[in-house]
């Protein structure tokens, strides 16, 4: 864990040194006209006394505000004319909400931290990033069953719904992976973390975790603001390793209120067989989840 943390605070650095870097050399380039330095200096100086005149309740303040806007208006007409502008010698960071150091202003971690995480324990532990089915796509008539509308409204409302998570059930090609990634697609339009992953390469992460004693495997799975797995069933158990860290990612999500989605060919009795009571009342939850069985032929051959 700490060499990927060592990892993304150095993508941060280097991020904020190369906008420093660059708004710096802008800065140099204007500072070697006279009229730009003189017109700073008295902007600096007038966001002093702004400042001074508006926790005393000044009457000069007003004034001042009028000071400051011409003030910097000139600077901007200085730095049109040797071809610069305000924005080119200020640091011009990837990320506007936390400037490029993953932590909020009120010291929440920031989306794109949470992104940035997810890309790369996905990258360490093998899942590769495809790219993912939306509503565009959606064809009513291939399955019937499937309420298109009742989708794209969760997706608007999320993540204050009042289903939380959703288990797809139904035989292979009756479109559960589909929907699935239409939700993910949506949500990650949205600016929502979501990660996607086949239960198979879930389990495959749950032992590399326990054979490097590391826990980023389950932070990656309990953090992340939509869980889709994909295919539950086709993984091989190991009770004390994998059945044990997805009975832990389903009680946090659900303790922390976090939604997941899974794609499943069984049926609620089979998932009761193969997972265990403690698994299946966390995944049968009537209070969050919605369990759908998915009806009809399947839809990768049927044609119109």
């Amino acid at each position: 864990m700490s060499n990927l943390k060592s990892k993304i605070d150095m993508y941060y650095l280097n991020l904020r040194t190369d906008a420093e870097n660059k708004a710096d050399y802008y800065l140099k380039k204007a500072e070697k006209n006279k009229d730009f330095i003189k017109v700073r200096s008295k902007l600096a100086h007038t966001k002093v006394e702004l400042g001074k005149a508006e926790a005393f309740n000044d009457s000069n303040a007003n004034e001042l505000k009028i000071t400051l806007k011409e003030l910097s208006a000139k600077q901007n007409q200085i730095l049109e004319s040797i071809g610069l502008s305000e924005k080119m010698i200020k640091p011009d960071f990837k990320c506007k909400e936390c400037k490029d150091t993953g932590i909020l202003a009120n010291g929440d971690v920031c989306k794109c931290y949470k992104q940035l995480f997810s890309k790369m324990v996905a990258d360490e532990i093998g899942v590769s990033q495809v790219k993912l089915y939306d509503f565009s796509k959606a064809r009513t008539e291939l399955n019937p069953s499937i309420n298109y509308k009742v989708l794209k409204t969760y997706c608007e409302k999320f993540p204050n719904t009042k289903t939380r998570n959703f288990i797809f059930s139904g035989q292979s090609g009756c479109g559960k992976t589909f929907v699935a990634q239409c939700i993910a697609s949506e949500l990650i339009k949205r600016k929502f973390n979501v990660v996607c992953i086949p239960a198979f390469q879930m389990n495959k992460a749950f032992i590399k975790s326990f054979d490097r004693d590391s826990d980023y495997v389950l932070e990656y799975l309990t953090e992340c603001d939509m869980l889709v797995i994909d295919d539950l069933g086709c993984e091989p158990i190991m009770e004390k390793v994998t059945l044990q860290n997805f009975l832990n990612v389903l009680s946090q999500r659900l303790f922390y209120k976090k939604s997941f989605i899974i794609t499943t060919n069984l049926d609620s009795e089979q998932i009761l067989e193969r997972y265990g009571e403690r698994v299946f009342s966390r995944l049968m939850n009537k209070n969050d989840t919605a369990f759908i069985d998915f009806e009809g032929v399947d839809i990768r051959t049927k044609k119109f």
